[in-house]
């Protein structure tokens, strides 16, 4: 699953919501909590991602931050960047991305969604 905003971000950086979304999918459910979470967000991770047409390389990629509720077996895509927009988020983008998983992870917990 993705917020509408990732979309957005997505087809801003010129991916195509068809194949390099399921590329990018089959990426993260190949090894969900691979990434590194990012720390102050109660459990952002983050990856990078680039189709090969791109011919950037890891450092050039697009940062993808992503969410794995591991209980419900779902991620969640949160938002996508390039390396030339920011480096990484602010304390701010931090902080409200925390509240919004918290309040996703009691919202599947009271619907057991399994």
């Amino acid at each position: 699953m993705e917020l509408d905003e990732f979309q957005d971000e997505w087809k801003e950086l010129g991916l195509d919501i068809e194949n390099d979304l399921w590329a990018l999918q089959l990426m993260i459910m190949s090894g969900p909590k691979d990434s590194p979470v990012i720390p102050g967000t109660g459990g952002l991770r983050k990856i990078r991602f680039a189709p090969g047409r791109w011919k950037k390389g890891k450092s050039g990629a697009a940062r993808i931050c992503y969410v794995y509720f591991e209980e419900h077996w779902m991620v969640l895509l949160v938002t996508v960047y390039g390396k030339n927009e920011k480096d990484n988020l602010t304390e701010d983008e931090k902080a409200g991305i925390k509240q919004y998983i918290h309040m996703i992870e009691k919202f599947l917990s009271e619907r057991d969604f399994r």
